[in-house]
């Protein structure tokens, strides 16, 4: 039988996920995906079967998505991969332990096991204001949290979703069922999975990814059996090196031996016999470094020949003159493995010519890098070197010069990969500001080899910006995706606040009316855009009024009262200029720290407009007891503080809100009610949200029949309009977009935004409710009296419109119609 040799190691798993990064292969559309909404704030549920990826890919983002993000300029970014199946995440306490721990933050363990939310929130609020890389926290294994939910209630769902909306931290949730199925409470305020974009993962394509995957395996098998140790001794040696030990021991003996000779020359010399001692310490260096061979070796005998002395000669002591440019010579007439061939075997079997091999490879290696004229080229470098030797022959500068280089090399290989052009030319340009910035360390550095691969960089760079030209001419400029589908929008995303000033201008004129109640209501459907007027109220209030904003989800305000009148009153004393002040520890110090706030505020002739949204999360608390007194104290305010004006904001009206009866406290609020953006806000959004967007319609009634099929919905048209832009980009970086792309945007969507229908459908409806809106979608006649029908008006779900009913948002009928 015939002597085959072994079978290469197997690549493949099945039992554990993907944990080493160049065993992951395709995704590539779903990485990319997920990365973009990470990228800006927007949180993501991964939903899929058992074994479908799910962990392999959060992994993988962790692994790549630092350095695929960090390429960019402006913000940085931290992943850290979490598993809810450890033994060390079954508590809130341990789960906030572990992303602290994963942050690098030190922790006080007693304060941790006292209120884990509240010194987390603290902790990430430090880390913003110090600039820190905003955390994204990769969440596996999600639906474990269901077997503790006595634990990980809805309080503490509602924290993390304030600290998304808080734009403190970013989360990806792997799991089978979607997060709606697995928290749902029924809760009054916005839910926890609200905030999510829907990812669905499915198996690979038949035809692309699982053969690309099965290819790249087994080609990585056969790589690794057959030529494994040349591949992992490349890898090595172009990593570290070591120091000349050896050479430096060999050389010192060989000049040791050398002094006698010479002492013996002088010392006859001086006896008389000067001819003798110079003609004994003349041959002597003659013989012992043989340079009588040295033409024969640069005009005769190439590197291969057995005749060559530097092959049988052991003895050849002084360091060889030119030996880099022989090298070049070698390589122009017999090729680079004949000249790299030589170096290596004086590396391996000559100590005493060990730095003359080394300083012949670097030329070689540098020679080979400098000639790269494709991207290909750079990418493949592990390849191109593959005739250098291991980590432990070269010198240790060799590994740190080169090591920069493979990193970008291997980023190279993963551009290529990229199957989002907008993100592969993202990466290149990335890959381009790296080379620029090692060039410069090389120029400063003393070292030979750094020099060398200065000159590398440059070429590279070459390389790199030709191609990023390249792109740019073929496919043009990816489009900027600012959209916001997730998080409401704070200052830094304000281009995309648009329209609203009509909410604005009644808030303000309830606040600074003569005869005001001092409390106003803020209200609308959920997703319409109220938490994100609330933090933009600033810009456009006059100055006389000092909006301060507090998000009742969070843990300072849900754990105590204690903790509530502190981070109420310290926000108070901020906008008041009261920082001297101790801060209040329970209501009556609240109440007395807003005595002396009012005396400011009336001095300055001002008003402080405290905006509490979500203000329905309190009712519970008031009712079990963890904030007794506060709905009382509420109302002492508005009576006895006129220059303190409470807005509370929420999703549903006083007597929706049933944990406590607001209506009682709250008796003369005024009424501000959020809808639908205008049309001509809508429009500016789906054109022109960002100056020189650069997205164009194939006719001018597209963009209006797009907002009007979305219902000038703010969240629907965002994440529809993020969808698009991303479909573009994604076929060629596309800037014109035809109807067939709106129906691409509008499908993914639905996708995109299943949480949110799906609450709506579960949630916002009761039972009467559900089955008029399925018999509208329909087409099936309602009967327009009826008390369902009515709230459904009230709430904006449904309008009249030339004598009949119709959806104010098209797309939820869509969405009805296809899924109920």
């Amino acid at each position: 039988m015939p002597n085959n040799p072994p079978l290469p190691p197997n690549p493949f798993t099945h039992r554990a996920m993907i944990r080493r990064e160049e065993d992951f292969v395709g995704r590539s559309r779903e990485a990319s995906d997920l990365l973009n909404r990470l990228r800006t704030g927007n949180s993501v549920s991964v939903v899929g079967e058992r074994r479908i990826g799910k962990s392999s890919l959060l992994y993988h983002l962790q692994q790549t998505g630092n350095r695929r993000l960090g390429d960019e300029a402006g913000e940085q970014f931290q992943f850290l991969y979490l598993d809810f199946l450890s033994a060390e995440m079954r508590t809130p306490a341990n789960f906030c332990s572990a992303v602290l721990d994963g942050l690098g933050i030190p922790i006080d363990g007693g304060l941790l096991a006292n209120d884990p939310l509240l010194v987390l929130e603290w902790h990430l609020k430090d880390q913003q204001k110090k600039q820190r890389p905003r955390p994204i926290v990769l969440l596996d294994e999600f639906e474990e949290i269901t077997r503790h939910r006595e634990l990980f209630n809805d309080p503490f769902l509602e924290s993390l979703r304030s600290l998304c909306n808080a734009g403190l931290l970013t989360l990806a949730t792997a799991s089978r069922r979607s997060l709606q199925h697995l928290t749902e409470q029924g809760d009054l305020v916005s839910p926890f999975w609200n905030i999510f974009a829907s990812r669905p993962l499915k198996a690979f394509g038949v035809v692309g990814e699982m053969v690309f995957g099965v290819v790249a395996g087994v080609a990585a098998g056969v790589a690794g059996g057959v030529s494994g140790g040349v591949t992992l001794g490349v890898a090595l040696g172009m990593a570290t090196g070591v120091g000349i030990g050896l050479s430096g021991r060999v050389a010192s003996g060989v000049y040791v031996g050398l002094a006698p000779a010479v002492v013996f020359g002088v010392v006859g010399g001086l006896a008389g016999d000067v001819t003798f001692g110079g003609v004994f310490t003349i041959s002597y260096f003659l013989i012992l470094g043989r340079y009588f061979y040295w033409p024969f070796y640069y005009f005769r005998y190439s590197s291969t020949s057995p005749r060559n002395p530097l092959r049988w000669d052991e003895n050849i002591a002084l360091p060889i003159p030119f030996f880099s440019n022989l090298l070049r010579r070698y390589t122009e007439k017999e090729g680079r493995e004949a000249a790299a061939d030589l170096a290596v075997f004086l590396l391996e079997n000559r100590p005493i010519q060990r730095k003359t091999a080394q300083r012949g490879l670097l030329t070689l290696a540098a020679d080979a890098m400098k000639r790269f004229s494709s991207p290909r080229q750079i990418a493949n470098l592990w390849q191109e070197l593959s005739f250098m030797p291991a980590a432990e022959q070269m010198p240790e500068d060799y590994g740190e010069a080169l090591r920069p280089l493979l990193e970008l090399s291997e980023d190279t290989q993963k551009a290529l990969r990229e199957y989002n052009p907008a993100n592969q030319l993202r990466l290149l340009q990335g890959i381009s500001r790296r080379l620029a910035e090692f060039q410069k360390t090389a120029n400063l550095s003393r070292q030979r080899s750094w020099a060398a691969f200065g000159q590398v960089s440059l070429q590279w760079k070459r390389v790199i910006d030709k191609e990023v030209h390249r792109i740019e001419q073929s496919t043009g400029l990816p489009l900027p995706n600012p959209f916001i589908t997730g998080n409401p929008i704070r200052e830094k995303d304000s281009p995309l606040f648009v329209g609203r000033r009509d909410i604005i201008n009644q808030i303000q004129t309830e606040a600074l009316r003569e005869g005001a109640a001092g409390a106003i209501l803020f209200t609308g459907n959920r997703r319409t855009g109220k938490t994100s007027t609330l933090l933009h109220l600033e810009r456009f209030l006059p100055s006389t009024l000092r909006p301060a904003f507090f998000d009742c989800q969070s843990p300072f305000l849900q754990s105590s009262l204690a903790s509530f009148s502190t981070a109420v009153g310290q926000r108070v004393m901020q906008r008041c200029g009261l920082e001297k002040e101790a801060p209040p520890t329970g209501l009556a110090a609240l109440t007395t720290l807003l005595e002396k706030a009012q005396q400011q505020l009336a001095a300055q002739n001002h008003y402080l407009l405290i905006c509490i949204d979500e203000y329905e999360r309190l009712g519970p608390l008031i009712a079990n007891g963890t904030l007794p007194g506060l709905a009382d104290t509420f109302r002492y305010w508005i009576q006895h503080f006129p220059r303190l004006i409470l807005l509370f904001a929420g999703s549903h009206e006083l007597a929706e809100a049933r944990a406590i009866d607001w209506t009682d406290y709250l008796i003369n609020v005024r009424t501000v009610r959020i809808s639908y953006l205008e049309e001509e806000a809508a429009l500016q959004l789906a054109t022109q949200p960002i100056p020189d967007f650069g997205l164009r319609y194939e006719s001018e009634a597209l963009p209006l029949a797009f907002v009007r099929r979305l219902g000038r919905q703010p969240y629907l048209l965002q994440c529809a309009l993020y969808e698009l832009v991303e479909h573009l980009n994604n076929d060629g970086n596309r800037r014109t977009a035809t109807a067939a792309d709106l129906e691409v945007a509008i499908q993914q969507m639905f996708i995109a935004a299943t949480n949110h229908f799906e609450h709506f459908w579960r949630s916002e409806l009761d039972e009467r409710g559900r089955e008029v809106v399925r018999r509208l979608s329909q087409g099936l006649p309602v009967p327009e009296e009826e008390p369902a029908v009515k709230r459904l008006v009230r709430k904006e779900v449904l309008r009249r419109e030339e004598g009949r009913l119709v959806f104010c948002v098209l797309a939820v009928g869509e969405w009805v119609q296809e899924n109920y």
